[in-house]
């Protein structure tokens, strides 16, 4: 993915800023729940994105999981979709904005 974004950097000009998912943690090879994220998840997207100057958001990613399962946006999700959910956004705001800014100024 990173070989592809930085292929687009290249072919599109002006200032860049990678707005990264929370599904895009680093877990190399470790099985962890995207509610128990931490900022070491992102540690590798985070010097990628530093050594190339690029400013940085954060965001959770309340798709592609499997607690997500089409009905959990609607007024009909589960307890465990709602709790999943709402945990993984907790867990994103303990990593994301004020703590990405400390990441990645702006170029």
């Amino acid at each position: 993915m990173r070989a592809d974004f930085e292929k687009a950097l290249s072919l599109i000009p002006g200032k860049h800023r990678l707005n990264l998912h929370a599904c895009y943690a680093d877990l190399r090879g470790r099985k962890v729940d995207r509610n128990a994220y931490t900022v070491e998840h992102f540690q590798s997207w985070i010097d990628w994105a530093k050594a190339r100057g690029l400013g940085m958001d954060f965001n959770p990613t309340c798709f592609a999981h499997p607690l997500a399962d089409g009905a959990s946006r609607s007024r009909t999700r589960t307890p465990a979709s709602a709790s999943s959910g709402s945990s993984n956004c907790i867990a994103s705001r303990r990593i994301g904005p004020p703590s990405v800014s400390n990441w990645v100024r702006p170029a």
